[in-house]
């Protein structure tokens, strides 16, 4: 059977990226339509996991920055749109940083609770039972006003490591939809629990601890990802480049039917680390084509979660970048040979 694929024209494909940009301030109506949904879904998950004295009925006030709106290949997101769900726990950590493997661990002494396996602060723990709780809550809600919800969780080895709730509207006989994509990840304020040297941390800053997905044979079970998040340093014009970046991605994937990828999660993630992993702000003056690549390479080498595995989409995927980096990268010398862009990178804790 012939693949129904609209034909690429790479020349021309980033040519309309001024459009996407510019379609964010045409969109606004759209956009607090979705946002108001998205906070009304979000207030409901807590207020039902409050009913439901769940551990968690306190720590899921950021849900609404996570969300984005799917419209077939139509996607939109919050201008300063976020893939980590960040949580301040009410409890001073004593933490271990380890240089070489840009991780931490995190130690309570004498405390009892979920989120801990002995005294350490454990993320399979963490991301278990926020499974655990969002199923059961998502069950109890059912349905929200047009919306059918559901949950399913993303695993690494067994342990969720992204999470996403989705709303389906009815009234669109299942084309439209809210879903929340988002990894957990602890928030700390530096100056209170501040980073080694080696970090280069600004003077104010707040940093990540999130559950590795990459556990190599000197992991602890313990060790935290730290990240301190450049997404901090995001003016409106740079987080609606970012965001007509991901919008691009998503349409090119979507008409290459690639639609295990071009979800708003995975896009999320690669986006971030992408950006993450160049120096430090020089994303702000990586060229749009670059950073579309980048992300795109980042859903290759970080596909996360064996059940949605496509080895057909992934293969597209190869293609494309290829295609895009012939028909516009090479010919303007932006960046260099594809496989050679990671010259702009060097953040090591950016692996997730």
């Amino acid at each position: 059977m012939t693949e129904n694929k609209t034909k690429l024209d790479p020349k021309k494909v980033f040519a309309d990226l001024a459009t996407f940009v510019a379609s964010l301030k045409t969109d606004t109506g759209r956009i607090e339509v979705f946002m108001r949904d998205a906070k009304m879904i979000g207030d409901a998950i807590t207020a039902q996991m409050q009913a439901d004295d769940h551990v968690f009925k306190d720590y899921l006030g950021e849900l609404p920055s996570t969300a984005s709106c799917v419209d077939e290949i139509s996607l939109l997101l919050p201008v300063h749109f976020e893939v980590f769900l960040p949580i301040r726990l009410p409890t001073a950590l004593a933490p271990s940083f380890d240089e070489q493997q840009r991780t931490v661990q995190l130690r309570q002494p004498d405390i009892d609770h979920p989120f801990f396996f002995g005294n350490m602060l454990n993320a399979s723990c963490m991301n278990l039972l926020l499974k655990q709780e969002l199923q059961q809550t998502i069950a109890s809600i059912g349905r929200l006003k047009s919306y059918d919800l559901r949950y399913r969780a993303h695993h690494c080895r067994g342990v969720p490591f992204m999470h996403q709730i989705l709303a389906v509207d009815r009234r669109s006989n299942g084309r439209r939809c809210i879903r929340f994509d988002f990894v957990l990840a602890v928030l700390f304020e530096g100056p209170v629990l501040p980073l080694p040297p080696y970090y280069d941390a600004p003077i104010n800053y707040t940093w990540l601890a999130y559950g590795k997905i990459e556990v190599g044979p000197t992991r602890h079970p313990a060790d935290w990802g730290v990240i301190v998040p450049k997404w901090q340093t995001r003016s409106l014009l740079d987080a609606k480049r970012l965001n007509g970046v991901l919008l691009l991605t998503h349409r090119l994937l979507s008409t290459q039917q690639c639609q295990n990828y071009a979800a708003a999660g995975p896009l999320k993630l690669g986006l971030a680390t992408a950006v993450q992993e160049i120096k430090r702000l020089r994303y702000k003056q990586t060229p749009t084509p670059v950073l579309v690549i980048l992300t795109m390479q980042k859903l290759v080498l970080k596909d996360m979660d064996d059940e949605t595995t496509n080895v057909k989409q992934l293969m597209s995927i190869v293609r494309l970048i290829q295609q895009l980096y012939n028909g516009h990268v090479a010919p303007h010398g932006e960046a260099g040979q594809a496989g050679n862009m990671q010259h702009l990178c060097s953040t090591p804790e950016a692996i997730y």
